[in-house]
Formats: structure tokens, sequence, C-alpha cells
């Protein structure tokens, strides 16, 4: 008897307790993860990269001269306004939205791969799919100019998703303007957004307060979604950075952003050669054709903390050999981060939030560090400054030694207290951050590689 079960969690960092040693991602020499899904590895999220997606749409818009509504939707003269009522694709007999497309010329075959992944999102997770133009006349042309926007829902004719190749091309722009041509909004322009979210008018670049106007699109009875990826960040288009734009209501402290904390507990997967039997397997997306967080995984051993790196994680849990009698079995719950990421490559760079930037206020943020087993985890900080406090009680920076957050630390740091050089004991090492809602300073970056003590 056989079951598989795909779980979706919207963004997750695991932690559980499970498996034989944790089988980790490695490098090739061209840097990219080894597993069975080779067109996933190529998605262009950085792991180490703590934007947001919109963070990242923002700063790569930054100067151009297309005027742009909203920082990313593309203005049409014949409309006195973005939103369109009868701007949606139609649906078949079938039931199916197709979206024929057509890829402009100049795009490698590697950054075909990455857009291409983000719309099987779509046939995954819904009734739309986009497809190759033959003859169609309305169509999405996805365009190389310089940034990245869209139109908004169905025009007629040839409409444009541009996706600049010097910063656009990765899993998660391109889904959040496919949205765009989808007839998506931003999430914080809903009719009911002010239920949810406060906007901080004071604090908004005069010229961008029309990005914050409600743009009253139909809400589809579907919940406000802090996490979605169509979701502004915090501090956008703030005049002093990283002061809150949009705060959540009723609860501040609410993280607006693409990763979710998950806990694993209670495991009970037989052991078999390989995990080939009876397994866990984590990708860091909602398909398995993303990045493989954590490669099959059975037994009884701890692993730590697995951070996805944006909104999505997906868990698939099979049984080739199913016993009715003593079944495989776990448990999970999950909250959410706002930053975060899992790091398995060897030789990387870690910063906070927004650095060299100051970093936002009441960021919650960890990340994880996982060696192959047998080596151990050296971290080297070149720069660091925190708000200072007494007990670094405000914002600090803890170095965890293990897979728990209650395992013992390599230290608490605040102010301008940089660490020394710090050496996990075993193939693990967790690097937490906070920050309050008070002052905020530029941060820390500091490198890590995989070394082996003796």
């Amino acid at each position: 008897m056989e079951l598989l079960m795909v779980l979706m969690v919207f963004a997750a960092e695991w932690i559980s307790h499970q498996a034989l040693p944790v089988q980790t991602i490695q490098s090739d020499s061209n840097g990219q993860s080894k597993t069975s899904f080779s067109s996933s590895e190529n998605s262009n999220e950085p792991v180490d990269d703590t934007r947001t997606i919109f963070e990242r749409i923002e700063d790569v818009n930054k100067g151009i001269s297309k005027p742009l509504k909203e920082g990313d939707i593309a203005y049409r003269i014949s409309r006195s306004a973005i939103k369109c009522v009868d701007c949606l694709w139609d649906m078949s007999p079938n039931g199916m939205v197709y979206i024929p497309y057509v890829y402009a010329p100049n795009y490698t075959a590697s950054e075909i791969s990455v857009i291409t992944s983000a719309m099987k999102e779509f046939e995954v997770m819904t009734c739309i799919k986009f497809v190759s133009r033959t003859a169609e006349k309305d169509y999405v042309s996805i365009e190389t100019a310089p940034s990245c926007w869209s139109d908004i829902g169905k025009y007629g004719g040839l409409q444009t998703v541009n996706l600049d190749r010097a910063g656009c091309v990765s899993y998660g722009i391109a889904q959040h303007e496919l949205m765009h041509s989808l007839g998506f909004f931003h999430e914080h322009t809903r009719s009911d957004r002010d239920n949810y979210i406060k906007i901080m008018w004071d604090y908004i670049i005069p010229s961008a307060k029309g990005n914050f106007d409600v743009q009253d699109p139909n809400n589809l009875g579907i919940s406000y979604d802090y996490n979605s990826v169509m979701h502004y960040h915090k501090t956008a288009f703030a005049i002093t950075s990283g002061v809150a734009t949009i705060v959540p209501i009723p609860d501040p402290t609410v993280p607006i952003g693409q990763r979710v904390y998950l806990q694993l507990s209670d495991i009970h997967i037989p052991s078999s050669n390989g995990c080939n039997d009876n397994y866990i397997k984590i990708y860091d997306g909602r398909n398995t054709e993303a990045r493989v967080l954590l490669s099959n995984t059975c037994g009884n051993v701890k692993l730590p903390p697995i951070i996805s790196s944006g909104n999505p994680i997906l868990l698939e849990f099979g049984a080739t050999q199913l016993s009715i009698t003593d079944p495989p079995k776990f448990n999970a719950s999950y909250t959410t981060v706002s930053y975060g990421a899992t790091l398995t490559v060897d030789n990387g760079v870690l910063s906070s939030p927004q650095f060299p930037k100051v970093y936002p206020n009441n960021v919650n943020g960890l990340w994880s560090i996982i060696a192959p087993v047998g080596s151990n985890v050296q971290l080297t900080f070149s720069f660091f400054e925190l708000q200072p406090s007494i007990l670094c009680s405000y914002d600090y920076l803890t170095i965890i030694d293990g897979t728990s957050l209650i395992d013992p630390v390599l230290g608490t740091f605040c102010s301008n207290n940089k660490p020394t050089t710090l050496v996990s004991s075993g193939n693990v090492m967790m690097i937490q951050f906070r920050s309050d809602s008070s002052l905020t300073y530029k941060g820390y970056t500091a490198s890590y590689k995989f070394v082996t003590v003796s």
C-alpha cells in the first residue's frame, strides 16, 4: 500500500525532530544545488536576500522614466484609472483560463526556465494555465526593457509583462508581475484594507502617496493576506529609510513578508535505506519543481530549523511501505517570521535586513546555517552596529549553537559590540535577530564557511 501526500504551508521555517543524518544540498562548481529538479534550481531567488518581493522591485525601478502606478503597474492613456471591472481573461468551457504568452528573443534558456517555473505554479494551485501562443489575438508578451512592471488585467491584443534581465528575472518577481497581468492589484489597495493596516501618510514620499490609494477591486470574499506576494513591505516609499509606512492593526508587530515558522514534532517515520520507503521532503516553493531544502528524511533524529526564501513551502510525505497497525506520522504547527533563510551552500554572506541601509522596526528574523554532517559552521562579522541598550534589551542578535531555540547560545550581542569569530560545536548554527519599535541602526554583515574542527 502506497501513500503520497503533499502539504502546502505558506512560507516557512521548520523545526523538526526526525531523520537520519541531515542530507543537505551540496553545490557544484557553478554554485548551483544538486538535485533531480535542475530547472527549479534556476529560480534566481537569492536565499540570503532579506528583501521582500516588492522591495526588490522597488530597488530595480528607482529612477526609471516610465510612468508607473503603485511602483510597477503601467498606465494606459485610454483609461483614466488603472482599475477595470471587465478586464478579466475568459474562462474556457472546461473551466480553465488559458493565457497565451511569448518571450522576447533575448532571454537566455536559464531565464526562460525561471519565468516558466513561476507560470507553472498557477497551473498547480489554480485553474489558470499559461500556454505558448500560436495565433491567439490576445496574449502576454514578456519583455526585457528596463525595470519590472506589467499591465493590469486583460486589455486585448498584445500586452506587456516586463521583466528586466538585470534584476527582475526571479521566481517571486515574475509571479508578482504575472499576477498583475491576471488582474490582481497590490494587497494594500483592497477596499477593506483599513480593517487590517494603517497607512502612515506623514512618512510617505509626497510624490508616492498616490501609490497607497484604495483601488476598490473586488475582493472576492478572500481574507486579507499580510504574507501575500502582492503586499508592499512595511517601509515602502518611506521618506526616511527604515520608517514604517504600513502598520498592521490591531497588532503592529504582525510580520508583512514572505516567511513562516513551522514547528514539526511527534515524528514517527520508520527508517529505510536512503529514506526511499517512508520519508518527508521539503521544497522551497509551491510545487515539486522548487529548490529542495531537505532531501528524503526519515527516522527520529532532530533536524534544524528550515526557513523558506519566499512565502510558501511544500512538504511531501511519502510512504511506499505503509503499515496499517504502525503507520508513519508527524504533527506540525507554524507561525510567521519576517525575515530568514536556510543556508546550505559553503562560503556565504549573512546580513541584517536592508543592509547597508538601516534595518526596519519590529524585525523577527531567524536564519539556519547547515553544514554537512561532520563539519562545523564558522561565522565572522565585518560590521556590527545595533541599538545600544543595557543587557541587549532592545535590538539584539543571538547566535545559537544547535538545532533549537532552546539550545546553548554562543552569545547575544547589541550596540557596537562586534562578535569575535564564532564556531559551532556541530553542523548547525542558528542566528536570531530582533528589533523593537524605536530606533534603528545600520545592522550587521558577516561571512560564514564550513570548517572541520579537530
